[in-house]
């Protein structure tokens, strides 16, 4: 298999020829609407922020609140992206990018968590500390026991940060 380093990412070349030992493919997220009761109440909010920010003579506020309407409006009404994962003896590959095995600390599948199955690395760098990696209908034992093969399974607990992003399908 041949790596491509760009400077933070490690890519996999097209024309490896090492095959994956274990691979599935999955979307990014689950997709789920929000009920249109919390979408009116949160315009509703939005647009009572907006409104007594320029009211006050705030309009630095006001724009921010206003961007903050445009990305929520974007990430709804975005396609999930879907993903090839698979491993192989020099690390996770998902799509075209590989985090390899020696750049990675140790890993935990989180199995029974809100919204769907996953795993997460712990990586060795600053910049991207956690990598995860949805799981989808795969089967979690199999997938523990091949990355055990390659790397220490240690636990990992969740954020408030990750709680609420995971609530929040973001």
């Amino acid at each position: 298999m041949k790596l491509c380093y760009t400077g933070r990412k490690f890519i996999i070349d097209s024309s490896m020829s090492q095959q994956p030992i274990f691979e599935w493919q999955v979307h990014e997220t689950e997709t789920q609407a929000p009920s249109r009761k919390l979408l009116f109440w949160l315009g509703v909010a939005l647009l009572g922020i907006i409104g007594y920010e320029l009211f006050v003579n705030n309009p630095i506020v006001a724009i921010t609140f206003i961007l903050i309407g445009i990305t929520g409006y974007i990430l709804l009404h975005r396609e999930a992206r879907f993903l090839h994962c698979r491993i192989f003896p020099q690390g996770v590959g998902v799509n075209s990018e590989l985090f390899p095995f020696d750049q990675m600390d140790h890993f935990w599948i989180f199995e029974n968590e809100p919204g769907s199955s996953f795993v997460r690395f712990k990586t060795k760098t600053l910049i991207e500390p956690f990598v995860d990696i949805p799981l989808g209908d795969t089967d979690p034992q199999e997938l523990r026991q091949i990355l055990g093969s390659f790397i220490p399974e240690e636990r990992i607990d969740l954020t408030l940060v990750d709680i609420f992003s995971r609530m929040l399908h973001i």
